[in-house]
């Protein structure tokens, strides 16, 4: 039983952190879509 408790606590903690790590990479992707927005935005303004 102990080596059972363990594998599943191990895969309740690779869960919880693959959850973290989807969390950080949408936030990098919210990141993303604004700082290439602003560029976007720096290119348009140097064409005029």
């Amino acid at each position: 039983q102990t080596g059972t408790e363990r594998a599943v606590g191990s895969m309740r903690g690779n869960t919880e952190l693959a959850s973290e790590t989807l969390g950080i990479a949408e936030g990098a992707n919210e990141s993303l879509t604004v700082i290439s927005a602003a560029v976007s935005e720096i290119n348009d303004l140097n064409l005029v």
